[in-house]
């Protein structure tokens, strides 16, 4: 296995430990992330019927007309960030009609900060045993797209797939998956088994036109469980954007820090 640098690990270190920290005052019911609301999440089967004929009839139009007239990779992610963000807006408000969040909005973004490094430690050890599992089998390992579009893109490429994987994924993902996927599916079945179901389609959806890296499904799954647990026990879809965010910006940053 190639050597990950020591700065993936130290930050791993750090998630780890903010991980089994929160863990622990949560089993204490010490009250890090605010009181629990005993409200349910809010209906949004409605809504979510209308995102998702808005979000592929909005992709199927893009890919059609604007994507063939764009080379650029970076610039055609644009796109399809932006189409997705200009969904989200529009079903913002049933997304954000649940709970009352427990925590204030600057306690919001702490914890989707911390959220973030979490996240990032656990899809660090996961990654790691899918890296171990295709060595086993003696397998390459797939590479996510967006990595290797990052990797070949110049300057300008790179600070337009920055925006797009650090404020419009977050924020247009966020509001469909967590806002109004996740509280449709916990009309339907236990709040625990839609958390696990909508990170399994949120993984999937990264990977579903490329086979070979299904597999992957598993580490994104798990950014898709840690949103999904912080907006269901804080009601605050900020703070799953911010983790979002954050956990974006330390792939990005520790991807160009590693040797």
């Amino acid at each position: 296995m190639e050597d990950v640098g020591s700065l993936p690990l130290i930050a791993t270190a750090l998630g780890l430990a903010v991980a089994a920290w929160t863990w622990r005052r949560e089993r204490r019911g010490a009250g890090l992330l605010g009181t629990r609301s005993a409200a349910p999440l809010p209906d949004t089967r409605s809504a979510l019927l209308v995102a998702f004929v808005l979000w592929a009839l909005a992709t199927t139009v893009v890919a059609r007309l604007v994507l063939p007239h764009v080379a650029a990779p970076p610039l055609r992610m644009l796109w399809v960030s932006l189409v997705h963000v200009i969904v989200a807006a529009v079903i913002l408000r049933a997304a954000s009609s649940g709970p009352a969040p427990s925590l204030r909005p600057g306690a919001s973004l702490l914890a989707g900060v911390l959220g973030g490094l979490a996240t990032y430690a656990l899809v660090f050890v996961v990654s790691l045993a899918l890296l171990a599992a295709y060595a086993a089998a003696g397998a390459s390992v797939p590479e996510q797209n967006v990595v290797g579009i990052l990797k070949a893109a110049g300057p300008e490429g790179r600070v337009v797939m920055i925006m797009s994987a650090v404020v419009l994924a977050p924020f247009a993902e966020e509001v469909f998956y967590r806002g109004v996927l996740l509280p449709a599916l916990a009309r339907w079945m236990p709040v625990r088994a839609a958390l696990l179901l909508q990170a399994l389609i949120f993984g999937f959806s990264h990977f579903w036109q490329t086979p070979a890296a299904w597999p992957l499904t598993l580490a994104i799954a798990v950014v898709g469980y840690g949103t999904g647990w912080i907006y269901v026990r804080t009601g605050s879809l900020r703070a799953a954007i911010v983790l979002h965010a954050t956990f974006n910006a330390l792939q990005i940053g520790l991807l160009f820090a590693a040797p």
